[in-house]
């Protein structure tokens, strides 16, 4: 699996303190790349606006001005920030700015690695976003699946697709005619059509939300009824997602 880079931007009028957040992320996150290093007010407003770090290790107290008025000076989004600093009484402040955490020196190891934990798990997630809404963009005009069979593959069009069904390590593909039996899982089904309007309700079942034409209040989840009167289940935790996609 690939893993994903970070910038990291280090900016902290005390070079011992620096220092321990390099270390630190060495240690625990060296995959993460350290762009900005400074104790410099203006080198760090120019440097962040140039680089655009992901996370922003930020001291409050510098000469110079304070880590508050260097955010005020950044580009409208700047990047996560957890600031790093001996006193306590600038959380509330930190937390109206938006911080993604707030820790107190002298560093404790336990604690910087959950707050970078939990910033990273952010990061991440935004990241899948990013690239899903890039990939959508990308190859929205590719209209086809390509599912292998025997002897090479077949190409479905994508809109003709009613559902999919789980079947151990095969997925049963049903259109308006006919079923496909393929040799993948239906978690691989899952992943390619999400960007074209495909939900998974249920462990066993893969929709094409355009093709719903009614719901069932039922046992767990309820029930969908597609344009084939086809009966598929909807799970409970499933529910409040499936109709996040509908107006109602």
């Amino acid at each position: 699996m690939k893993t994903s880079t970070f910038k990291i931007a280090i900016v902290d009028d005390e070079a011992d303190a620096r220092g321990l957040i390099r270390l630190l992320l060495k240690d625990y996150f060296p995959e993460m790349e350290v762009v900005c290093d400074t104790g410099d007010f203006s080198l760090a407003c120019r440097e962040i606006t140039k680089l655009q770090p992901e996370l922003l290790f930020l001291d409050v107290e510098m000469p110079g001005g304070s880590g508050f008025e260097l955010l005020e000076g950044l580009p409208e989004q700047p990047p996560a920030v957890i600031f790093t600093t001996a006193h306590d009484k600038y959380a509330i402040r930190a937390i109206k700015a938006a911080a993604a955490d707030y820790v107190l020196k002298p560093l404790s190891s336990s604690e910087f690695r959950a707050s970078v934990e939990k910033v990273k798990a952010c990061l991440l997630k935004t990241q899948r976003a990013e690239d899903l809404a890039f990939h959508k963009r990308a190859y929205a005009h590719i209209s086809k699946i390509a599912v292998p069979t025997l002897n090479g593959l077949d190409f479905l069009e994508i809109e003709d697709i009613l559902y999919l069904e789980a079947d151990s390590n095969y997925t049963n593909i049903y259109l308006p005619a006919r079923k496909e039996v393929v040799c993948r899982t239906l978690a691989q089904f899952e992943t390619e059509l999400a960007p074209f309007g495909f939900l998974r309700t249920h462990h066993k079942y893969l929709i094409h939300l355009k093709k719903v034409k009614h719901y069932s209040k039922g046992k767990g989840g309820g029930c969908i009824t597609l344009e084939n009167n086809a009966l598929i289940p909807v799970s409970a935790r499933k529910k409040s997602e499936f109709f996040r996609y509908f107006v109602y």
